[in-house]
């Protein structure tokens, strides 16, 4: 059973996924798997190449901060990253679940239908948070109000394809303790079903 689960940033997935995680699954988190794809000695030939030696840090790593702070600031360099990362991604988190030796994998990922990954789901969860809970989750990361804005105004695309593709939603309104008790009964739902 892979389930997939995608929201907002900072609407409470990857708390949605740790719980899930203490039932006994597995759990892909897609944004690390982004961090691996770019230690990729392929994927920098081909950053070097689209983008220049002015995101590669004095050990020849990408300098992610540098990195964003360029695809953020333009839609079409954001485009360009995609085309490059996206698939490596894709194909990590194929093998993951081809290899895993637990009965569930939650695929925990921001952009899930963007990047086509809940054709590889079994179920989808979309998580949804009051604004004020999200600035406040993004208060604790270190960002600011307007780093979260300028974070979502990138999810345009996931969010129209959230709203007609979750098949099961989840309201995170409340306290930890309640978001456990959501992703019990939807645990105890999705493996009756199987």
């Amino acid at each position: 059973m892979v389930i997939g689960i995608t929201g907002l940033p900072c609407s409470g997935k990857s708390e949605l996924s740790r719980i899930f995680a203490s039932f006994g699954a597995a759990v892909i988190d897609v944004d690390k798997l982004g961090h691996e794809a770019l230690r990729l000695d392929n994927v920098k030939a081909r950053l070097n190449t689209v983008f220049g030696n002015a995101i590669f840090d004095e050990l020849g790593e990408v300098d992610r901060k540098q990195l964003g702070h360029l695809v953020f600031s333009d839609p079409a360099s954001l485009t360009k990253l995609e085309s490059i990362v996206h698939p490596v991604m894709v194909e990590m988190v194929r093998e993951r679940i081809s290899t895993s030796s637990t009965q569930t994998v939650i695929v925990d990922a921001a952009i899930l239908f963007q990047m086509g990954l809940d054709k590889l789901c079994d179920e989808v969860i979309v998580v949804i948070a009051p604004e004020e809970m999200r600035i406040a989750l993004a208060a604790k990361k270190g960002w600011s109000e307007e780093n979260l804005k300028m974070r979502e105004s990138h999810f345009s695309e996931n969010i129209k394809m959230m709203e007609n593709g979750g098949t099961i939603t989840v309201n995170n309104n409340g306290t930890v303790d309640q978001l456990k008790e959501t992703a019990t009964s939807i645990w105890k739902e999705v493996n009756n079903d199987r």
